[in-house]
């Protein structure tokens, strides 16, 4: 794990994840690295349970591996020196109803679908695609950070100030329910 407690994924707490998608369970989405495993739909499953993601976040836990999988993700290149981890940005009316938090503050710990959501990335990280400490493992990061942000866009703010949505600026209508997952660095 992270080194923080889980919550153990009994096969009945995985499958209630499961049952919030109709994919089946083997299905590989791609090939991760450094250790080259297959991320499967029961893998997001199982490492949401222990983030303590709720099962209706299965979706978006969805989505983040499948951003993940994407090349330009670069996700092979994520235990690099930096030690950088990709962060999440939630758009769409999925992020109120599943209570994500846009204002002031939400990158602070606390509020619970954006910490376990983000939780659930790093673990992801750690225990399919290999990036794991001790020296000889998948993470090679020196510097040592770990952002962990699950942002939800604040749509309303925008629009009170004329602007596009983030999700809106990179082509999608408004309305749409978009996971983006995007480095925290330049590369």
């Amino acid at each position: 794990s992270d080194g923080l407690p889980i919550m153990p994924p009994t096969e009945e707490r995985v499958a209630a994840f499961l049952r919030y998608t109709d994919r089946k369970p083997e299905e590989v989405l791609g090939v991760l690295y450094p250790d080259s495993r297959a991320a499967t739909i029961w893998s997001i499953a199982v490492n949401g349970v222990m983030a303590g993601c709720r099962p209706e976040y299965m979706p978006i836990l969805i989505a983040i591996v499948e951003g993940l999988v994407d090349p330009l993700t670069n996700s092979f290149n994520l235990g690099s020196t930096t030690g950088y981890d990709p962060y999440l940005v939630l758009s769409g009316p999925i992020a109120k109803q599943l209570g994500f938090d846009a204002s002031v503050g939400s990158l602070r710990p606390g509020n619970q679908a954006n910490s376990s959501v983000s939780r659930f990335q790093r673990m992801y990280l750690r225990n399919v695609c290999g990036y794991r400490i001790p020296p000889g493992a998948g993470d090679k990061g020196s510097i040592g950070q770990s952002f962990l942000v699950a942002l939800a866009e604040d749509e309303d703010g925008a629009r009170a100030i004329g602007w596009p949505t983030f999700a809106e600026d990179r082509g999608y209508a408004s309305g749409e329910n978009i996971v983006t997952v995007q480095s925290v660095v330049c590369i």
